[in-house]
């Protein structure tokens, strides 16, 4: 069984109290303000995934789905940064982005519909960040077959004051615009080119911004899959080393 889970509403209006990450202060100052900065992770559900011919999030591998292991790094991710007691099944920080069918182990989580009038991920990255204006974001999509907690972890330990963005290296060396960690200066770049009357608004064009990074990772869990044969040789690679 799949659910579509609900929307929330926008941060200040009812939004959960979630996870502040960073330590107190009273925000005098540039570095205490972005200490004190919210920090989210956001999972990219809304996508059409006409190559992989169903959503990708409900694709099984090694015994879950692609959805459950982004949501799970995702989380877990998150809860070592924030401090979080580990006590849930999901981090308290971590949303749906999108309004795509999720496998029912996620189906509990909140959700934000994609931004309208907006295509590609960016309307779920959009939405994350018209909800919480003033956080960080940690999105990813689900075609992450290997992604695990200490990719998440990297992501977030590159932050600091004046880097905007932060973009995990895939393994054919690119920039990947969905696996990465946004600060509110970056989405709110892509926000005002929308309101200047661009429609060919996308995230990808952040990875040529003086203040992104491009971080390679060393593991293999930027890797993405976006075909059936894709994610069978995958789950074939995974089979030889005995992971399942």
């Amino acid at each position: 069984m799949c659910a579509s889970g609900k929307g929330v509403q926008a941060e200040g209006f009812g939004a959960p109290a979630l996870a502040v990450c960073g330590p107190s202060g009273s925000g005098r100052n540039a570095l205490q303000a972005w200490r004190q900065r919210p920090l989210y992770a956001g999972l990219l559900v809304g996508g059409k995934s006409t190559r992989m011919g169903q959503p990708k999030q409900l694709e099984p591998f090694q015994g879950s789905t692609l959805g459950e292991i982004a949501a799970r790094a995702l989380s877990d991710g998150m809860e070592a940064e924030c401090g979080l007691d580990g006590l849930t099944l999901w981090s308290a920080n971590l949303l749906l982005l999108g309004s795509g069918t999720v496998p029912t182990a996620l189906a509990a989580l909140p959700r934000l519909d994609d931004a309208p009038g907006v295509g590609g991920p960016l309307a779920g990255v959009l939405a994350a960040r018209r909800w919480a204006p003033r956080a960080a974001w940690v999105v990813a999509a689900c075609d992450h077959p290997w992604l695990r907690a200490e990719e998440i972890r990297a992501l977030v330990g590159q932050r600091r004051p004046g880097v905007w963005a932060i973009l995990a290296q895939q393994g054919d060396q690119r920039p990947c615009p969905t696996l990465a960690l946004y600060e509110p200066q970056a989405l709110s770049l892509l926000e005002r080119a929308l309101h200047a009357g661009r429609s060919d608004v996308r995230l990808a064009e952040l990875i040529d911004h003086p203040r992104t990074v491009v971080h390679s990772l060393d593991t293999r869990g930027a890797v993405n899959v976006n075909t059936p044969e894709e994610l069978a040789a995958a789950e074939k690679q995974a089979l030889e080393e005995g992971k399942i």
